[in-house]
């Protein structure tokens, strides 16, 4: 099982709504569509609750994709860390795809790898074998 960390497409700043509100930037598409060709065909797929989250999945899969709240960009660890844990018990036959946020991001490859790793793009995708069982 692996496990494939993928951050959120570039989005369009409007800044009279809530960031978890903002939509993908449609001349970003092309970037995130980029991004299928380093993720598995077969996945269990899963999201955060922001727009730019889910608008990303719908364009890298037609499978059905689990909205998980603690995977929201600015959920702290003790929370993040134990949602991953949960569909990873659940999942953990499968290559597992989240797609979130960086912060999120970073602070689980962090724990998987004992390194914070290479910043990430808008969008990127860090793959990683699951310790966190």
């Amino acid at each position: 099982m692996t496990l494939h960390l993928v951050r959120h497409g570039r989005s369009l700043t409007d800044p009279t709504r809530p960031a978890a509100e903002w939509e993908l930037d449609p001349a970003g598409f092309d970037d995130v569509w980029a991004l299928r060709e380093r993720l598995p065909s077969r996945a269990s797929w899963f999201c955060s609750p922001a727009h730019v989250a889910q608008e990303t999945a719908q364009l890298l899969t037609d499978s059905d994709v689990g909205i998980v709240d603690e995977l929201a960009e600015h959920e702290p660890a003790e929370r993040l860390l134990p949602a991953v844990r949960r569909i990873l018990d659940v999942h953990g036959d499968d290559d597992v795809v989240p797609v979130g946020h960086a912060t999120a991001w970073t602070l689980l490859v962090a724990e998987l790898t004992g390194s914070e790793g290479d910043p990430l793009g808008m969008p990127d995708v860090v793959t990683v074998p699951s310790r966190l069982r």
